[in-house]
């Protein structure tokens, strides 16, 4: 069984959370139609959705892990859940294995009578323990539908979303990101993956024996570089803007009320994220700005070593590049 999976090179294809425009820029603006989101379809707080192009086009949903959330088949029958931080499948849904491939995947014989698939009672079977998924719908690939509907239950309601498929805005330019200044700490470096933008690699020496941790604007640490591997604060407010999915563990310190479960929930709340020597995340500093204004922008992200207390940085700037 093949399993389409948000992993951290979809994550990256996506650019996380900014595939909206993500999408455009891969694109690169040549007025073939292509399936979107129609600008009409509104999605509850916490819920994601976007058609994104890997081998096809696809589906990739994602929640804020706090949202109980059902896909459901054009005939209505549910055959993908996100509950919370568990994804399932419908074992029994012939939709299920039909999202497994771009042209819709073989629908095993027990599913069958003849030509016609037959109707049989769900069974769910958790998959993976993430916050997001992604799946292929044949109707994406399908050049002749100039639109179509998906139907999800979001906690007990039933949200319909358009797809169209249309031509996408010229594509006049890009923010990408450089970095001009390496962090003078002795044993990690970082990088810019492409000519992304909001994207930082981070990868330290095999040797390092030092803990470095990353700050924000004010100065507190959210991810932390060890010999053992990466980590990250999921109780710090950019946690869900760095495109990490982790496990974040169903803790809540804080509810029995005393004055040490209150002390213990204002507190980090460090989470594995990489055991590797490299993490890519987004950085809020490197986010492509709103506004109409293509002038150039610096940032800085300041890192600090843990044995000596001694604070460096890279630095670097967000620039228009104009394709006309």
């Amino acid at each position: 069984m093949i399993l389409v999976r948000l992993t951290a090179a979809l994550l990256l294809a996506i650019a996380l959370s900014h595939g909206r425009q993500a999408l455009a820029h891969a694109e690169h603006g040549t007025g073939e139609p292509v399936p979107q989101l129609a600008s009409s379809s509104k999605l509850p707080k916490g819920v994601d959705l976007l058609v994104i192009k890997t081998t096809a086009y696809q589906f990739s949903l994602s929640s804020d892990g706090e949202q109980d959330i059902e896909v459901l088949a054009d005939n209505g029958e549910p055959f993908i859940r996100i509950r919370q931080r568990i994804i399932q499948v419908n074992l029994n849904s012939a939709h299920w294995y039909r999202a497994q491939q771009p042209g819709g995947g073989a629908v095993p014989a027990r599913l069958k009578l003849g030509d016609e698939v037959i109707a049989m009672k769900p069974d769910w079977k958790p998959v993976a323990q993430q916050t997001g998924f992604g799946w292929y719908d044949p109707r994406l690939v399908d050049e002749n539908l100039t639109s179509f509907k998906l139907a999800l239950n979001i906690n007990g309601t039933r949200h319909v979303v358009e797809i169209q498929r249309k031509p996408l805005a010229a594509f006049k330019g890009f923010w990408t990101s450089r970095l001009t200044r390496a962090s003078q700490s002795v044993g990690l470096d970082a990088m810019i993956p492409g000519l992304s933008t909001g994207t930082i690699a981070l990868t330290r020496a095999a040797d390092s024996k030092q803990t470095f941790e990353v700050l924000d604007a004010q100065g507190k640490p959210f991810i932390r570089s060890a010999p053992d591997g990466y980590s990250v604060d999921v109780k710090h407010p950019w946690f869900k803007s760095l495109g990490l999915y982790v496990n974040v563990p169903d803790l809540d310190p804080a509810a029995d009320g005393t004055t040490a479960g209150k002390a213990a929930a204002a507190n980090p709340l460090w989470v594995a994220a990489s055991p590797s020597l490299m993490l890519t995340y987004q950085d809020p500093r490197l986010k492509a700005p709103n506004d109409n204004s293509k002038a150039t922008r610096s940032w800085r992200i300041p890192v600090r070593g843990t044995s000596d207390g001694k604070t460096a940085q890279f630095a670097g700037d967000i620039q228009w590049r104009s394709t006309r």
